[in-house]
């Protein structure tokens, strides 16, 4: 009985080693991903600050050619 009760303690030591290694695996893979989402939300914003700035300019040439300035 004490020989079952030891593999069984030694089979959930087993288990809560393999648990917390892929919680480590999981939690850098988030850290990842979220340092990736932050670099795209970045250079998106730029990509939408440079559109801004190329449609302002598009719209006043137009009007410019339209001859409304």
């Amino acid at each position: 009985m004490a020989a079952a009760i030891q593999n069984n303690d030694d089979i959930l030591v087993k288990f809560n080693a393999e648990v917390q290694k892929y919680a480590a695996q999981v939690s850098d893979e988030i850290q990842e991903f979220n340092s990736n989402l932050q670099k795209d939300i970045a250079k998106y914003s730029w990509y939408e600050k440079q559109y801004a700035a190329v449609d302002a300019r598009y719209k006043e040439q137009i009007q410019i050619l339209q001859g409304q300035i």
